[in-house]
């Protein structure tokens, strides 16, 4: 990837792009399966594929309960060496519908409480 960027076949925006992920192996993969295209790749679409099945920090869910919240219950956060702390995407969808499932009763019991 740094030889492309040398070469000019990619720009800053790409190799950002690639530090989503610090799994070499899944990087060169989706290097490889873009590079093959012949339109060309876009920084989206290579941030796209490194976080598939991830949840991005902004989902609503994430919102609900908190990304502390999720945190705290031993989730993995990925980040790229750019976004901030509340950025990301959240590894771990299981555990994310555990905790707004959890959240979710305890509301509904606390409006089940005020009869």
């Amino acid at each position: 990837m740094l030889d492309a960027y040398a070469e000019d076949d990619f720009s800053l925006d790409h190799l950002m792009a690639f530090t989503v992920s610090d799994d070499h192996a899944r990087q060169q993969q989706v290097y490889n399966a873009l590079k093959a295209r012949p339109y060309g790749i876009q920084p989206h679409e290579i941030c796209r594929m490194l976080t598939e099945g991830a949840v991005p920090a902004d989902d609503r869910r994430v919102k609900f309960i908190g990304i502390d919240a999720y945190a705290a219950a031993g989730g993995v956060i990925i980040r790229d060496l750019f976004t901030e702390n509340d950025d990301g995407w959240l590894q771990d969808a299981e555990l994310l519908d555990r905790l707004v499932a959890e959240k979710l009763q305890k509301e509904a019991d606390a409006v089940a409480a005020e009869g």
